[in-house]
């Protein structure tokens, strides 16, 4: 599979890491990001390998998704079916983010018609030059539920994606792969070694 940014992928598992710094194209001067409302935001999402049923939907490399109230679903849609859902928002004091200030957007990816395919996305975004900015992008596999969690002591984004074994039916992964990823606000490093979730 090939996407215009995989030379910049980071795969742990089912887990891809996506480093971006892409300006989104709302208009400036953004205000400071604890003052936007990202349940009625316009999001840019960027297709990884973690999304290979976004090839198969025709989904594009990326994609605009105008959420409004949480919600951006067009899966019915004849051209670039897909649905996205805005989950949870957590505003968090990173170190070297502009402000100390950095919005870490958890959501559901759905690519094409009626598919029960589940792709899990958290977003690292900064307000830097009065815009807002994507800073990276993680995708993961969330049938059997969407896990990931922002650990604000630890300043880490603990994801769990679903792994399948033989025999699993498609609904029900019985295994996972963990990463906790550390956030500073100017390059998102992973745990070469998966974490239990426990820890």
């Amino acid at each position: 599979m090939a996407w215009a940014a995989s030379g910049k992928m980071k795969t742990y598992g089912g887990i891809t890491l996506l480093p971006l710094g892409v300006y989104l194209p709302a208009p400036a001067p953004a205000p400071p990001l604890a003052q936007i409302d990202f349940r009625n935001f316009s999001y840019r999402l960027f297709a990884t390998q973690a999304t290979p049923d976004a090839t198969r939907a025709g989904i594009p490399e990326q994609v605009e998704a105008p959420v409004v109230d949480g919600v951006y679903n067009h899966r019915n849609a004849a051209a670039n079916p897909f649905e996205f859902d805005v989950i949870q928002v957590v505003q968090a004091d990173l170190p070297h983010a502009p402000d100390h200030q950095a919005a870490i957007v958890i959501g559901t990816f759905y690519a094409g018609h009626g598919t029960p395919v589940c792709t899990g996305v958290a977003q690292l975004l900064e307000r830097r030059d009065q815009r807002v900015e994507v800073m990276d992008q993680i995708t993961f596999d969330c049938r059997g539920g969407l896990n990931a969690h922002y650990l604000e002591k630890k300043r880490r984004l603990r994801i769990v994606s679903a792994v399948f074994a033989a025999g699993d039916p498609r609904c029900c992964p019985s295994q996972s792969d963990t990463v906790d990823f550390k956030l500073g606000g100017d390059q998102i490093k992973a745990s070469v070694q998966a974490l239990a979730s426990g820890q």
